[in-house]
């Protein structure tokens, strides 16, 4: 502060600091696996759900509306659980479309639609 110059310091005394919180330990492997299992199972389940809704939408809306189902529980998948089971659950939902809204039905084949 001596060397400051014309610069005006003015120190204002503070309430004194809290001492720095203790870092959470993290859970052993063991719960770690236990809890990635367990959000899978539910975000299979999401898929589940999206998959009977867009085949109750099937008649009513063409495929490219019906992927928007299947995004609405990716999305709602990563914004509650580990990235882990969000990317498995995108693929999830991708394979789930293409079998059961992308014709020919209940095959992984996509074929060309006649133009």
């Amino acid at each position: 502060m001596a060397k400051s110059g014309e610069i005006e310091i003015r120190a204002i005394p503070g309430e004194p600091l809290a001492p720095p919180a203790e870092q959470p330990t993290q859970a052993p492997a063991q719960y770690r696996s236990a809890t990635f299992w367990r959000e899978l199972l539910e975000a299979m389940g999401i898929v589940g759900i999206a998959t009977l809704v867009a085949l109750a939408l099937r008649p009513h809306l063409v495929a490219t509306n019906l992927a928007m189902v299947y995004l609405l529980g990716v999305v709602a998948v990563a914004s509650r659980y580990s990235r882990r089971v969000a990317v498995v659950c995108s693929f999830l939902s991708v394979a789930a479309f293409d079998f059961f809204c992308v014709p020919p039905y209940l095959t992984f084949r996509v074929s060309e639609p006649n133009t």
